[in-house]
C-alpha cells in the first residue's frame, strides 16, 4: 500500500518448499511471523525489532498445499490462482518469446511455492545484500532458494522515464493531499473482504467456524481471504540499447528528437509530465501530473497517441462515446473495474536490466489478465489495427506503432520487443491472522 518508498533496496525471494517438510515450513513461517510487515497500522500487529527488515511473504496455490493448508480453503481461491501463471500464460498474451517455455522461473515443471519481499529499514547500515544472505542461511534444509533478485527505489525505470505515478486511491484508507477523485476506487478492488466497485464482496476462501473469531464471519463461516490479497509478481528484462538505438534511428528519418518518438510512445515526457497537459515538451512542474482524462482533454489522440503505453495501461474515460450513450463519467467507472495497485522496483541480474513488475488485485481476470491482453496486447485497442503495445508487445515479430494521426509519416514500422518475460507466477498476500492459521498459530 506504501510502496515501501523510504527503502531504496529490496530483496525478493523466490522458494520451493520440499515434499513432507509441513512441519518445518511451519515452524520457519512461524519464525517469520514478528517480522512480517503491516499495510496499515494494526494495535494487534506484532511488535517489529527495530533492526529487522520489513518482510512481506506470498503463496502460490502449490505453496499452499505444501504448507499443509485444507483442501476446501483451497478449493476456495480463483481459478486463475489455482492454475498459476504460465498455465494462464497463453490466456494473456505470454507467448513466443514470453512463452514459459523460455522463462528462468516460474514454470509448471520448475515450480515457486513461496515469494519472500525483504525491506531494510531507512536507518539500517546494512546492506540488502547482507540481509539476503542471512535469511537464507536461516532457512531449514527444506526449503530452498530458486531464484533471487535485488530491487533498488529508483524515480525511473531502466528506459528512463519516471515511474510509479499513476496509482489508484483505495476507499477507507487516508487521502493524499493531491488526491483525485477519478483515482478513487472501493477496497475491494485490491484487498478481500471489502466491497468492490460492483458493490460485492470479491470471491474468498473460508472456512467452518471453529475456535476464535479473528478472522471475521461471512455467512456463517470465517473468511480466510479477508484482507488478504492476488499478487502478480513478473521479472520483465529490458532491452535499454535496443529501445534507445530505436529512438534516434527513428528521430533521424522522422527529423524529431529522440526524446519526442518516446515520449509518444510511453505518452509521458522521461521527466513525467503527461503528453495530454504538455504535448510540446517535458515541464517539471507537471513531473507528478496524475489527474486528467482522455475523452474530455484529448479524445482523437493528438497529444497522446491512442496506442501509448500509459493510455493503454489506464484508458481512463478514453472510451467514451455519445453514439452509444456512454459518458465520460460511465467510461471512467468501467476503466476503474480494471485497475492495478503496481509497484515497480528496477533491478540488474546477471548483467541484464529490467524492471520487477508487483501488484495487487482482488480478482486476477478481471484486473491484471484483462489490463494484458485487453489493453496492452489488444491490436484493436481504440480502433487501432495489427497494434500492440509499443514497449510490451509480445509478439517477437516486427510491429508497428502509429504515433500521430496529423502527421504524413504517423506511423512508425520496425518497432521490435524492447520487453522480455523472464518469470512469472501468481500469489497470494495473506493477512496476519490467515498467515497465523497457516503457521500452526491459534487465532
Amino acid at each position: 500500500m506504501r510502496a515501501y518508498s523510504r527503502c531504496s533496496e529490496a530483496g525478493y525471494l523466490l522458494l520451493r518448499i520440499d515434499a513432507d517438510a509441513v512441519a518445518a515450513a511451519r515452524e520457519w513461517l512461524r519464525r517469520l511471523l514478528p517480522l512480517v510487515d503491516t499495510a496499515v497500522a494494526s494495535a494487534d500487529a506484532p511488535a517489529t525489532p527495530e533492526t529487522a527488515p520489513a518482510l512481506d511473504v506470498a503463496f502460490t496455490h502449490r505453496g499452499l498445499e505444501r504448507l499443509g493448508l485444507g483442501r476446501q480453503i483451497l478449493e476456495g481461491f480463483s481459478a486463475e490462482f489455482r492454475l498459476g501463471s504460465a498455465a494462464r500464460a497463453g490466456a494473456i498474451g505470454d507467448i513466443e518469446h514470453n512463452a514459459p517455455s523460455a522463462w528462468s522461473w516460474g514454470t509448471q515443471n520448475d515450480p515457486v511455492h513461496v515469494l519472500l519481499m525483504i525491506f531494510p529499514r531507512e536507518s539500517d547500515p546494512r546492506s540488502i545484500v547482507e540481509h539476503v544472505e542471512r535469511i537464507e542461511k536461516s532457512l531449514p534444509s527444506s526449503i530452498r532458494v530458486v531464484h533471487k533478485l535485488i530491487g533498488a527505489l529508483q524515480d525511473a525505470e531502466p528506459f528512463g522515464f519516471r515511474d510509479g505515478i499513476s496509482q489508484p486511491e483505495l476507499e477507507g484508507l487516508p487521502a493524499r493531499n493531491d488526491r483525485s477523485e477519478i483515482h478513487r476506487v472501493e477496497a475491494g478492488e485490491f484487498v478481500l473482504g471489502y466491497r468492490n466497485e460492483l458493490g460485492y464482496l470479491p470471491e474468498s476462501p473460508s472456512v467452518p467456524v471453529t475456535g476464535g473469531q479473528k478472522m471475521r464471519l461471512r455467512g456463517g463461516r470465517r473468511d480466510w481471504g479477508r484482507n488478504g490479497s492476488y499478487l502478480v509478481f513478473r521479472q520483465l528484462e529490458q532491452d535499454v540499447e535496443g529501445f534507445q538505438q530505436f529512438l534516434r534511428t527513428t528521430a533521424d528519418t522522422l527529423g524529431v528528437a529522440p526524446e519526442l518518438v518516446g515520449a509518444r510512445m510511453v505518452g509521458r515526457w522521461k521527466g513525467g509530465a503527461p503528453l495530454v497537459l504538455s504535448p510540446d515538451c517535458d515541464d517539471p512542474a507537471q513531473k507528478d501530473a496524475n489527474d486528467f482524462l482522455y475523452a474530455t482533454q484529448d479524445p482523437d489522440g493528438v497529444s497522446c497517441p491512442i496506442g501509448s503505453h500509459v493510455r493503454r495501461s489506464n484508458p481512463r474515460d478514453a472510451f467514451a462515446s455519445e453514439r452509444l450513450g456512454i459518458t465520460s463519467n460511465d467510461a471512467l467507472q468501467r476503466a476503474n473495474l480494471h485497475r492495478l495497485l503496481r509497484r515497480g522496483r528496477p533491478y540488474t541480474h546477471a548483467g541484464k536490466q529490467g524492471l520487477l513488475f508487483v501488484c495487487l488485485n482482488a480478482n486476477i481476470q478481471r484486473q491484471f489478465e484483462f489490463v494484458q491482453k485487453s489493453w496492452i496486447g489488444s491490436p484493436s485497442f481504440g480502433g487501432l489495427s495489427s497494434e500492440q503495445d509499443p514497449l510490451l508487445g509480445s509478439c517477437a515479430a516486427e510491429r508497428s506503432f502509429t504515433w500521430s494521426e496529423t502527421w504524413a509519416h504517423g506511423r512508425m514500422d520496425g518497432l521490435s520487443s524492447f520487453v522480455r518475460v523472464v518469470g512469472s507466477e501468481y500469489f497470494f498476500l495473506p493477512s496476519l491472522a490467515a498467515l497465523a492459521s497457516l503457521a500452526g498459530v491459534t487465532t
